[in-house]
């Protein structure tokens, strides 16, 4: 534990340090002297401090192992976010502590954060788009997803077009949906 990269720490059933290792330190801000002297309730944002003292109270239960996220705030005020694994410490048969590990996930949570605000501007660039627009698979040619413009323009439902290949509005490759359209109305289509 003490030369480990991870934070590991120790703490009894009413969430005191007991132990860490230097990477604890690192990760915190907090000496080991500053810790030991601590309880969680010290680095556990307030928004996650519910779930850390179910996770505390589960471990009181009996032999538990859990994983999950919490965030952290540093001596100096920063917000780390760590992804926590634990289980519960016996002494002769009875739950006595916890041991834990943490795994800082700030960047992955950041870059994950990143790709959801950029598909979430995509996919309104996407549907409002004035142009009739579709994402297909190259492989079977069947539509993923199309834009209002889309369903407007060649007038099938958005679940019909959903459940077509892209053949069936290529000027070359028209066929009816049996659900949606005639040949007649196929026919009125103007070319793409």
């Amino acid at each position: 534990m003490k030369n480990a990269r991870d934070p590991f720490f120790t703490c009894d059933l009413q969430g005191n340090f007991t132990s860490l290792n230097r990477a604890c330190e690192l990760l915190t801000g907090y000496t080991r002297v500053e810790a030991l002297e601590s309880n969680f309730t010290r680095v556990v944002a307030p928004e996650y401090l519910p779930i850390a003292r179910e996770m505390l109270s589960l471990k009181a239960s009996g032999d538990i192992e859990t994983t999950y996220e919490l965030a952290l705030i540093t001596k100096n005020g920063s917000r780390v976010i760590v992804e926590l694994g634990s289980r519960t410490l016996h002494q002769n048969g009875m739950p006595i502590g916890v041991q834990g590990s943490a795994r800082d996930i700030t960047a992955r949570k950041r870059n994950e954060d990143a790709l959801r605000k950029s598909e979430e501007q995509y996919r309104v660039l996407f549907d409002r788009n004035p142009q009739p627009m579709w994402v297909y698979d190259l492989k079977t040619l069947a539509f993923l997803a199309v834009n209002d413009a889309a369903v407007r323009r060649y007038g099938y439902s958005r679940e019909c077009f959903l459940g077509m290949t892209v053949d069936a509005i290529h000027p070359h490759g028209r066929r009816t949906c049996a659900d949606c359209r005639s040949e007649q109305d196929l026919r009125t289509l103007p070319p793409w």
